[in-house]
């Protein structure tokens, strides 16, 4: 649940959230990530869901907006990071980190 302004109240049936992030600049979108495997974004004014993310392999432990506002990415404590486009709920690519430091990236062809 979330105010909006003084006089009018905004909520929103969130079911499971293990993360959230706001978007940057101005915080008009909001990410949640869950344990049924998906990411919602939601328009913080309205407090209508945008957008599922779906074909995720686990539970969502933390969300992160760019800097820009047009990529998430999305992690978990047993599969990579994914990057995911906003505008079009696109998976753009995955990164795997390592212990030695080193991490490797995949994805499509020109996807970022």
């Amino acid at each position: 649940m979330w105010t909006a302004d003084k006089n009018f109240e905004r909520s929103a049936v969130i079911r499971s959230p293990l993360a959230l992030s706001l978007s940057p600049p101005m915080a008009k979108r909001l990410v949640t990530g869950s344990r049924d495997h998906t990411a919602k974004l939601w328009d913080v004014d309205s407090g209508r869901e945008l957008r599922t993310l779906k074909g995720i392999d686990t539970e969502i432990f933390s969300t992160v907006f760019s800097p820009d506002g047009k990529t998430l990415v999305l992690g978990s404590d047993r599969s990579p990071l994914e990057l995911w486009r906003i505008a079009d709920g696109a998976k753009l690519a995955t990164l795997w980190t390592f212990e030695d430091g080193h991490w490797v990236i995949s994805g499509p062809r020109r996807s970022f």
